[in-house]
């Protein structure tokens, strides 16, 4: 890669404005990231809640299937 002190004006002026948009996209891609991670934490609980239960802490039969329809 060519040092910036050896590149072109244009071409300097392009990279900044190529990182410019992507920083201007970041704190949307978090937010949708803080978004799908909140989901994730909800399903993973939801999950740990059903594989702690059996008959011997809840009112489930033994007979009844480990792993309900999710």
């Amino acid at each position: 890669m060519v040092a910036p002190e050896d590149m072109p004006r244009e071409e300097l002026i392009r990279l900044l404005a190529e990182r410019d948009a992507r920083i201007t996209m970041l704190p949307t891609q978090v937010a949708d990231l803080v978004e799908v991670n909140e989901a994730l934490a909800g399903k993973l609980a939801r999950l740990e809640h059903l594989l702690s239960r059996n008959s011997s802490n809840s009112s489930m039969p033994p007979s009844k299937p480990k792993f309900p329809d999710l």
